[in-house]
């Protein structure tokens, strides 16, 4: 089984390059990291944003499924949530879906 390595906290300072009237951004990504990761120059690397920014290692990109799954189900929950305290007491999705149906 592999270790799930210890996370790391780098920072780092965003740049601007090109154009000043359509500026591009870039970070620059830490040597051990591109090194551990066999990261090679002019290779293309995946990025997921959501709130937060998370650069994908080569390799596990299928990591991005389970983390894109576990984004929805959270959001599932959070709309479920917001629909059960907007129910009357009692009133349960089942019932809800029932009458919608007109099933008693």
């Amino acid at each position: 089984m592999t270790e799930t390595p210890k996370p790391a906290v780098v920072h780092r300072k965003v740049q601007q390059v090109g154009d000043k009237d359509n500026p591009s951004y870039t970070i620059t990504i830490p040597r051990d990291w591109v090194e551990q990761h066999g990261v090679k120059p002019k290779q293309s690397l995946m990025m997921v944003s959501n709130r937060d920014l998370r650069i994908v290692a080569p390799g596990h990109e299928g990591e991005i499924d389970s983390m894109l799954h576990e984004y929805i189900r959270g959001e599932e929950a959070t709309r479920e949530e917001a629909a059960a305290s907007e129910r009357p007491p009692g009133k349960t999705r089942t019932k809800e879906a029932a009458e919608s149906a007109g099933v008693s």
